[in-house]
């Protein structure tokens, strides 16, 4: 009984953030995601640890929500982008792995496992939390660990988010130049889209959500197929990271990509996963033991977030681009739309959300090769 009733929690807390998200402006504000990992850790103080229930939930959530929220991607769209947005990406990457190294320099001695923060530090502020969640998988990384890691990261967000939203662009506006308007500057596909999907009677929307569930199903087959014909077994690292490239390839297909509803159905399988892994979360634990954690993890968030601003400031990259780069990382595409207001560029939407599309495809493979260097 125990056990059904936490699945049902699982499935169904998702389902109501955001069936309420549009009338409740702090669920809004603040993003479902949130609020779904908060009630997680809230009802995981006091429900039972059933591993059973959670890492089923865990696994299946990660392996189908990447190749998901990678469907509708236009990756023609992102050959397009200006020469600045890539230049401003191409730092972000080099100064996260940068301080990923880093971290693991100073930190070596106090951790077990250095190797396996480092690869899930790079991973969560290259592409996001799915992606630390499936280089976890991948790496075969403790649990505990994780959860300590991924609520470090929440706390250091939320305290970054709060400075993009009031005065981080006006400090980055004293020494980078400002923005000046590219070539991009509509959304009208993706607002297309989303519409379409809103517009469609519950009866399509369930076939449609049947349909993407099969076609990420079908991902990651593929993608453990492939990994047992490459190395001759299903390596939980290489599937991570077929399952990135899997969806991205599929989204070429133009089948795929205007397939409404997979997006939608990525983010409720993600908010599914963020459900559980807050529920796993001891709180108690992170507070005894998470001194360490919170110190390299601060080193690769902040680290990062300041070398990408001067790197920008050396190579030209404006305002504007530098930090909805560092966003689109930090958070990744949820957030992308609050930063834009918050600066007054809604131009920038399309980048943001561009570049954090990517950094989500391509979180898995740096995270596992930076597992596979080190280790």
């Amino acid at each position: 009984m125990a056990a059904l009733i936490l699945c049902l929690f699982f499935l169904l807390l998702p389902a109501g953030l955001l069936k309420i998200e549009s009338r409740v402006k702090i669920i809004s504000w603040l993003s479902p995601a949130f609020w779904c990992y908060a009630l997680g850790i809230l009802v995981g103080q006091i429900g039972p640890a059933m591993e059973s229930v959670t890492q089923p939930f865990q696994t299946v959530s990660v392996v189908l929500a990447i190749p998901l929220l990678l469907f509708s991607s236009d990756v023609r769209q992102w050959l397009r982008l200006a020469p600045v947005s890539f230049l401003s990406y191409g730092l972000w990457i080099l100064a996260v792995v940068s301080m990923a190294f880093a971290a693991f320099h100073l930190f070596y001695e106090q951790f077990a496992t250095p190797a396996h923060m480092t690869a899930m530090a790079a991973s969560v502020y290259v592409g996001g939390t799915p992606n630390m969640a499936a280089v976890q998988l991948a790496t075969g990384a403790e649990v505990e660990l994780f959860n300590q890691m991924n609520f470090t990261d929440l706390l250091l967000s939320g305290m970054y988010l709060l400075l993009v939203l009031t005065a981080a662009h006006r400090l980055l506006l004293k020494f980078l130049r400002p923005f000046k308007p590219a070539s991009i500057t509509s959304i009208a596909a993706s607002i297309h889209q989303a519409s379409q999907w809103l517009t469609l009677p519950f009866s399509q929307k369930a076939l449609r959500v049947g349909g993407a569930v099969l076609m990420g199903g079908a991902v990651a087959g593929v993608a453990a197929g492939v990994s047992y014909l490459l190395l001759g077994e299903v390596s939980d690292l290489w599937v991570i990271v077929f399952l990135g490239l899997g969806g991205l390839a599929a989204s070429m297909i133009p089948t795929v990509q205007k397939w409404p509803g997979t997006y939608e159905t990525g983010e409720y399988l993600f908010l599914i996963f963020c459900v559980v892994v807050g529920y796993q979360v001891d709180v108690m634990a992170l507070f005894r033991d998470g001194g360490g954690i919170i110190l390299f993890m601060m080193c690769v968030a902040y680290g990062s977030i300041l070398l990408h601003s001067l790197l920008a400031y050396l190579f030209r990259v404006d305002a504007d681009t530098a930090l909805m780069t560092n966003v689109a990382g930090i958070f990744g595409p949820p957030f992308i739309g609050p930063a834009a207001q918050a600066i007054g560029n809604k131009e920038m939407i399309v980048t943001g959300m561009s570049l954090g599309v990517i950094n989500l495809a391509l979180g898995n493979l740096i995270g596992s090769l930076i597992f596979r260097f080190l280790g």
